[in-house]
């Protein structure tokens, strides 16, 4: 018996196909430019999953369709795809695994009523696992969490965890990235298959989210992975989209390798990084971060001709402790009776995020998360609505999808050396120059990492950029030379950062 049926071929799309050409997501019909301004589901592999109620999750999609955006990211579990090697939902075994694990077996037909409603309502759809059948005692995998701390099993779906055992206890649990790479590639081809040709969905992500630990740690092991997926997802349905997280729990701060960044798989289409405001710059002085922390971070990925889509955003980092690390700057910008107005505090972070990934010509952003609305059950309100102190992300929704600026459309780019890039948000380097570039409306602006053109010399020799600051501290005598020979010297300015007037010349040559 097959279980899934493809009924979405039955009705009449009404969204066009996306490709990706020169560097841009388009309309593959219109040929116009396409920006996704999305959201997360947070109960897509959650409370759906186990509840399967098409009747709210319809209401939902209604909800942030009117609220004017065009996208979703839609977390899944891959147990509800491949709950057992090479058992997919168009096998007859996959109903009696899901019953042996207590989980409903339709989950399949809930999956295509969201992709079929939300393509109803203008929703482009990016599919993503969120996790993989690696945890014991997921209670949405069909585990008990209160067994966690027994040793005990939980009775999830969990057949790619490789766990230890000590005195008959569960003693440790991890990912089994040797099955990982040869089972994960096969659940995202199965997608891809099922989906081929429907225009509804814009892409699909590989090879999970925010991937850490492992393989993820190995620059040559993690292209392998990627490029495994992403093949497996073109094999299935050549013109469908793939979007790549990169390394680092998706962020690249900790570490940036070629893999993420300038050596991406060719099968990849876009890259799809993760960005938390108070994650990502706790070392900035906080009106600067406002100013410069998004541009400077956003740097890192545009500059190597591929679509950048953000697939996470929000106020996650924002913590107490965050907070009273910028306390006097915080109380006396968003005052209040109990110390600090967070909802203003939450709106300029939203606010500065999204001006500036317009600025750069980053091509979709989607926030963490929907969850009966922003900020959603999560934060105390569950009326599908949008509530004080994020609005702000409402307000952006058309003039996001309206902006016409391009990523690859630098005219200016800074070459750095890869430990220059003031990856926690130190007010130096990179990110000095990134203020004034900001300050000064010189974006989009590409980072070329000295590491990139020491192994690829014609990234400076194929762009014809208008003016190149060279940020010369750390800045190995290889990656000069090839600057040097390759770009004008009228072109080209050199920060010397140790000089007290360095600011305005550089502002000073911006101008000419």
């Amino acid at each position: 018996m097959v279980l899934v049926l493809v009924f979405f071929i039955s009705y009449a799309f009404a969204l066009h196909p996306l490709k990706v050409e020169k560097g841009r997501i388009i309309d593959a019909l219109t040929k116009q430019a396409i920006r996704l301004y999305g959201v997360n589901l947070f109960e897509s592999h959650l409370g759906w999953v186990i509840s399967q109620d098409v009747g709210e999750m319809e209401k939902e999609l209604s909800a942030i369709a009117r609220l004017g955006f065009n996208a979703l990211r839609v977390p899944l579990n891959m147990s509800y795809i491949e709950p057992a090697p090479d058992i997919f939902p168009d096998d007859p075994k996959y109903r009696e695994i899901m019953r042996q694990h207590n989980l409903k077996e339709n989950f399949p037909f809930f999956l295509d009523a969201l992709v079929k409603k939300a393509g109803e309502l203008g929703l482009y759809v990016i599919l993503e696992f969120h996790e993989l059948p690696s945890d014991p005692w997921r209670y949405f995998a069909g585990g008990n969490e209160q067994l966690r701390e027994t040793g005990k099993h939980g009775g999830a779906i969990s057949w790619l965890a490789k766990i230890s055992e000590e005195n008959g206890k569960i003693k440790s649990v991890e990912l089994d990235w040797d099955k990982a790479f040869i089972y994960v590639p096969k659940a995202l081809a199965w997608l891809a298959k099922h989906y081929k040709g429907n225009p509804t969905l814009a892409g699909i992500e590989v090879p999970w989210n925010e991937p850490v630990g492992g393989w993820a740690e190995d620059e040559r092991l993690y292209f392998k992975l990627v490029q495994a997926c992403a093949r497996a997802v073109k094999v299935a349905d050549p013109e469908r989209l793939v979007f790549m997280d990169v390394q680092d729990w998706g962020a690249g701060v900790n570490f940036l390798t070629p893999a993420s960044t300038w050596r991406t798989p060719p099968e990849v289409d876009g890259l799809f990084p993760h960005f938390y405001f108070g994650m990502h710059c706790p070392d900035t002085p906080y009106e600067q971060a406002l100013r410069c922390a998004v541009a400077n971070w956003t740097s890192w990925f545009i500059s190597w001709g591929k679509p950048v889509l953000i697939g996470e955003y929000g106020i996650a980092g924002l913590t107490e402790q965050w907070i009273a690390k910028h306390k006097k700057e915080l109380e006396r910008l968003y005052p209040s009776k109990n110390g600090i107005d967070d909802s203003l505090l939450f709106e300029d972070v939203l606010r500065a995020c999204l001006e500036q990934w317009m600025k750069m010509g980053v091509q979709g952003v989607f926030y963490w998360a929907w969850w009966k609305g922003i900020p959603g059950q999560g934060g105390g309100k569950a009326n599908l609505s949008i509530s004080d102190g994020f609005s702000v992300i409402q307000k952006f929704a058309d003039v996001f999808k309206k902006t016409k600026n391009i990523s690859t459309n630098a005219n200016i780019a800074v070459i750095c050396d890869l430990s220059s890039r003031s990856q926690y948000g130190a007010p130096q380097d990179l990110l000095a120059i990134s203020d004034i570039l900001v300050k000064t409306g010189a974006t989009p602006f590409h980072t070329i990492f000295a590491q990139a053109i020491i192994q690829d010399e014609s990234f400076l020799r194929k762009r014809n950029y208008k003016k190149v600051i060279v940020l010369e501290a750390r800045l190995p005598e290889e990656a000069k030379e090839i600057i040097y020979k390759t770009v004008p010297a009228n072109k080209i300015f050199i920060v010397k950062q140790e000089r007290t007037d360095w600011h305005k010349e550089l502002s000073d040559f911006l101008k000419r």
